[in-house]
């Protein structure tokens, strides 16, 4: 069985289709989480698709995704753009997955 970035960004939207600002701490992490995988496999395969490999660098595909971005924004704005805001979304899901002592909004 498999699934596709659709499907992920659709179960996303259906799960945290009633997150709001009385939501709990604990569903804001998990909405994080899931937002960003469902982020990251469909930039991931978006590059691969136009020939881009995600395994340029010698480190985790996560962070490969970030360097290559940011390589490609040295020349485009909009990439430049997409790069902070993926970067963020990875550290938004680290703060999130990782520190729990920090308090997430």
């Amino acid at each position: 069985m498999s699934v596709s970035v659709q499907e992920l960004h659709q179960c996303v939207a259906g799960l945290f289709a009633d997150v709001s600002d009385k939501s709990s701490e604990s569903v804001y992490r998990a909405y994080i989480n899931r937002g960003y995988y469902a982020t990251f496999h469909e930039l991931k395969k978006a590059m691969e698709d136009v020939g881009i490999s995600t395994y340029q660098y010698n480190t985790g595909t996560h962070n490969n995704l970030c360097m290559i971005l940011d390589a490609m924004s040295a020349n485009d704005k909009s990439v430049q753009k997409l790069a902070i805001r993926f970067r963020d979304f990875l550290t938004k899901r680290h703060h999130a997955d990782y520190e729990l002592q920090k308090t997430i909004t």
